[in-house]
């Protein structure tokens, strides 16, 4: 769904310096190249999720084992 999203944020990018006919023609010329790919929106904000590394819980626990 994120193919439609890109393509209203370009056309309402290019509706003040384009007429309607040219509008209309870059959407459905938009729309026919992008039905062949999937568009995914970049994620740029600092993840929070923990990291799972079972190598370094093993490591940790054995540590603490033979202390």
């Amino acid at each position: 769904m994120d193919e439609n999203r890109l393509k209203d944020e370009l056309i309402a990018k290019l509706a003040n310096n384009v007429d309607l006919s040219t509008l209309q023609m870059v959407d459905m010329a938009l729309a026919s190249v992008l039905s062949d790919y999937e568009v995914a929106r970049r994620e740029t904000q600092l993840s929070t999720d923990v990291l799972n590394l079972p190598e370094l819980e093993i490591y940790i626990a054995k540590l603490q084992y033979t202390s």
